[in-house]
């Protein structure tokens, strides 16, 4: 199966690492772009970057074929994929907020969760709980990817009502937001087209290569 030789494996290892590393800084860029914020649920973000760095694992791949056999290559792939999913948050965890800096959302943040939780306070800048502590919403920011997240804590009850609350007033105040694309936006859009490049430019060289490959695999 691997008769056309190392050096083209590698090739294809690296075009499968590169590829949703580039749609991943590509996609962030467009949405950085945009004239208005864009809300993810928490999970649809990890799994989102999950996807992206997932193939790095490839570079393991001649390592475990070299020194295992075929079954427990396969048994890793299926234990990373298990991984992943049991570490996935739940989609009432919290929310993603992508294109917005820290300061705008901090100054809608305190309307936007009275009408989700009416007894919860500012305990500090960033931390809103409950009188008696069995509720929080905590506010973390990424000013590189400018992006704040929104992390729900509590009875899982509660956690799923409000989400469904906070999710409405975010949408309905976002909606009324327009800027000017940022530069964050441009440099990821040149970086997700920089990694992209690699990878397509060895594909180029390499087609008639990855040609007798799918032959190989066909046959």
């Amino acid at each position: 199966m691997f008769a056309v030789g190392q050096s083209m494996l590698d090739v294809l290892i690296l075009i499968g690492t590169a590829g949703p590393i580039a749609v991943y800084f590509l996609t962030l860029g467009l949405v950085n772009s945009h004239a208005r914020p864009l809300v993810v649920s928490t999970r649809t973000d990890f799994l989102a970057l999950s996807i992206a760095v997932a193939p790095l694992a490839l570079w393991a791949l001649p390592l475990t074929m070299r020194f295992a056999s075929a079954w427990w290559t396969a048994l890793a792939v299926v234990l990373l994929g298990i991984g992943i999913y049991a570490l996935r948050p739940r989609i009432t965890d919290g929310f993603v907020i992508y294109n917005i800096p820290r300061d705008d959302f901090l100054a809608l943040a305190p309307s936007i969760f009275a009408a989700a939780a009416p007894d919860a306070d500012r305990a500090t800048d960033t931390i809103w709980q409950s009188i008696d502590a069995r509720f929080r919403i905590t506010v973390s920011a990424f000013p590189l990817l400018r992006n704040v997240s929104i992390r729900l804590e509590g009875d899982a009850a509660r956690v799923a009502a409000s989400a469904v609350t906070i999710r409405r007033e975010i949408q309905s105040r976002l909606g009324r937001i327009e800027q000017l694309p940022s530069p964050v936006g441009a440099c990821l859009v040149l970086t997700g087209a920089a990694v992209a490049i690699v990878p397509m430019w060895l594909l180029t060289r390499h087609v008639h290569d990855l040609v007798e490959v799918v032959s190989v695999l066909l046959d």
